[in-house]
């Protein structure tokens, strides 16, 4: 028996709605329990239908040229633009929506940006400060950075952060200035991808505010189930990247979302310029002009991928339309993820050792503190660990699909699992283990983790039934019992 039962998830914010809806829109999950849905989540088969209804009654030209289906695309894209922009509470008047491959290009797009805009200083490259959070992709900005620093706990941070005199050494000068010395720029994320942690927003206002650092928000995961809200910008960060395709499903396309002003004209500082971004250009000769108009119009290299985003529109109605919004989903999700922590935080062996350590925290009714993530290693009666691939091989012999390993947060892995950086450093020029292989357990020790993760169309079945694998795989040989 467990600690929780169905009929007390309801209390919590479970939409019971969904089960119903489940088996008309998803019913491609029937007999399969998806946990990944940081990796991405699932698509409606009424997407897919409409999508499909658009695509086949009408032409969609190369928004590049003045054709009629040209135009036609060009007036779809950027009405999906303003429609994210309403997503976000964000005024088409301060901010700008650059489409992306996905939340990496964007980070890679503005490290670019402010490593050009450095180089106009004088310098190699410029001021970079990240939390230990960081997916690897905002911790590449550093090899494009000339000073680069991690901050290993949220304390760094705000030690950081609440020096408000900061010295003339610390504090960045308006990176338009002369006098300054290189751009600064500030990166971590809405919501860690590892444990579902949520990061102080607040941080943003703070970074500026007080040390004259641009901040860049990694979105990806945040967006999935809880709203952001750029309203104010006294508060906002500068750059918000995100992947759609977490959030909806499909398409597989990306947002940098920019505030305009200083922000923007940053990014004009890019060495790398494609097609479509430039208003004069000669090709025997170093002179080119990029567009000054909107900040996308300069950003957005060679054709944008126009049936995606067409897609994209679809997929931001239809989801609203079913699940009714981030809030709603968040309350659900939130309420499935602390049932299935307590589940699984019930579990021991027959000799009382604890089946299950957590890394993230049971504070998942408080959707600003905590995303529905459940980051764990799972133990033996002698209370050592369980090898992270032997637990994916047996969830996916069952049809129940999680992610394992490092989950491209490497700062994250070594603070959980208590690794140090000489002993992981040790490993890699040792070949005892490097990223994407085939090594969980090194001398006893797991170098990552099982991560479980809910989306706006899991169910109370989906957690139950990962929570009776757990117990009848790995408790006492099947004999464990929830206390």
């Amino acid at each position: 028996m467990w600690p929780i039962q169905k009929e007390d998830i309801s209390k919590l914010g479970y939409n019971a709605q969904v089960e119903t809806t489940r088996e008309r829109e998803y019913p491609f999950l029937q007999d399969v329990t998806y946990l990944d849905h940081s990796g991405t989540t699932l698509y409606p088969t009424s997407f897919i239908d409409q999508s499909s209804t658009i695509l086949k009654s009408q032409i969609f030209g190369n928004p590049h040229s003045g054709s009629p289906s040209s135009m036609l695309a060009t007036k779809h894209v950027e009405d999906v633009r303003k429609q994210i922009l309403r997503f976000l509470n964000a005024n088409e008047n301060d901010w700008d929506v650059v489409f992306v491959a996905n939340a990496t290009a964007g980070v890679k797009l503005v490290a670019e940006a402010f490593q050009g805009a450095a180089k106009l200083k004088g310098k190699k490259g410029f001021k970079y400060r990240y939390h230990r959070d960081a997916h690897t992709s905002l911790i590449g900005a550093r090899e494009l950075s000339q000073d680069w620093k991690c901050y290993w706990s949220d304390e760094e941070v705000e030690e950081w952060l609440g020096q408000t005199k900061a010295s003339r050494s610390l504090r960045c000068l308006p990176w338009s200035r002369p006098t300054s010395r290189m751009p600064c720029l500030f990166a971590y994320p809405a919501q860690s991808n590892l444990t579902g942690r949520r990061l102080p927003l607040r941080w943003a206002q703070l970074a500026r505010d007080r040390h004259g650092y641009f901040t860049l928000l990694d979105a990806a995961a945040y967006l999935m189930t809880r709203n952001m809200d750029l309203g104010d910008l006294s508060t906002a960060p500068d750059y918000v990247t995100c992947s759609w395709y977490k959030v909806f499903g499909m398409p597989d396309v990306g947002s940098l979302i920019v505030k305009k002003g200083s922000a923007a004209n940053i990014l004009r500082h890019r060495a790398f310029f494609g097609g479509g971004t430039v208003n004069t250009l000669l090709a025997g000769n170093p002179h080119h002009s990029i567009k000054a108009g909107q900040p996308h119009e300069g950003l957005e290299d060679g054709t944008v991928p126009f049936h995606s985003i067409i897609m994209l529109g679809v997929a931001m109605r239809q989801h609203q339309e079913i699940h009714g919004g981030l809030d709603r989903v968040g309350k659900h999700t939130g309420a499935l993820a602390l049932c299935l922590y307590e589940m699984l935080s019930n579990l021991r062996h027959g000799n009382g050792v604890k089946v299950v350590e957590f890394y993230s925290t049971p504070k998942y009714l408080d959707t600003s503190l905590q995303g529905p993530v459940l980051s764990f290693n799972l133990k033996d009666m002698r209370g050592e660990y369980i090898g992270y691939l032997e637990v994916e091989k047996r969830a996916s012999e069952e049809q129940i699909h999680i992610r394992t390993g490092g989950n491209c947060n490497p700062g994250g892995v070594q603070w959980y699992c208590g690794l140090e950086e000489s002993e992981l450093k040790r490993m890699f020029e040792s070949g005892e283990k490097a990223c994407s292989d085939n090594v969980d357990l090194v001398r006893g020790k797991p170098v990552g983790l099982v991560r479980v993760s809910l989306g706006a169309m899991s169910t109370w079945d989906d957690i139950y039934t990962f929570g009776e694998f757990v117990k009848r795989r790995w408790v006492d040989g099947g004999q464990g019992v929830a206390q």
